[in-house]
């Protein structure tokens, strides 16, 4: 017997981007020429590898400066506000997994799953885009082994809500082709004379995928262009 393939419905097959949404600039011109522009109008993008944070919180800085609301869904609880280097004032952080999560927010999640069982963090990003408030969500996930149709829930959610969603994912992608852009981060380490301390490593960022165009470009942020130390 001929077993079928496993293949998405239509329901879950992306729809093609809105060009009438402009970019998100990454906050250097050489990784925005790599990226098409910037962080996709309306779209999941994903991070993966090292540096996720840093290009995240310049994001946030960008988005910041042109008056857009952010919100940061700390899914590991690892965000530090003495480092972030962005306007905390104007930042909406959400953290899952700390206690006390409201019980209201645990209800309506639960509510919106119909009994499925709870990823806290996707389910506060899910809401976050519900609310249509923000035009850059940060949802940072590096442990959620979620399936494919969660992916595509909340990217279907992010272009309603012309929301920049940027998943910052594990050492390796999660998303599937459910992100209109994937990248992986490395690091990269100069020499120095063995006296000295060892230099801080550039950031270098591969384009993995981005729909509609190939992937394959590499760029090197070096160290001094990119702030804190990458993770």
């Amino acid at each position: 017997m001929v077993r079928p393939l496993d293949l998405p419905s239509a329901a879950l097959r992306p729809a093609d981007p809105d060009p009438s949404l402009p970019p998100l600039r990454s906050g250097w011109p050489a990784l925005d020429a790599a990226l098409g522009g910037g962080w996709p109008g309306g779209e999941l993008s994903e991070l993966c590898g090292h540096g996720r944070s840093t290009l995240a919180q310049a994001a946030v800085r960008v988005a910041q400066a042109a008056g857009q609301p952010v919100a940061w869904v700390d899914g590991p609880g690892t965000f530090c506000p003495a480092t972030a280097d962005v306007a905390l004032d104007r930042l909406a952080l959400v953290a899952p997994g700390a206690d006390g999560w409201p019980a209201a927010v645990v209800r309506a999640t639960a509510r919106a799953q119909r009994g499925r069982p709870q990823r806290r963090t996707l389910l506060a990003a899910d809401l976050l885009l519900r609310s249509r408030a923000f035009g850059l969500l940060v949802l940072d996930a590096p442990d959620e082994r979620a399936p494919l149709s969660a992916w595509f829930r909340l990217a279907r959610q992010a272009r309603a809500a012309q929301t920049v969603l940027l998943l910052l994912a594990g050492q390796e992608p999660c998303a599937g082709s459910a992100a209109a852009l994937t990248v992986r981060g490395t690091q990269r380490h100069a020499h120095g004379p063995a006296w000295a301390l060892p230099p801080r490593p550039a950031l270098e960022v591969s384009v993995l995928r981005r729909r509609g165009a190939a992937g394959g470009g590499v760029v090197v942020l070096e160290a001094a262009t990119t702030g804190a130390a990458p993770r």
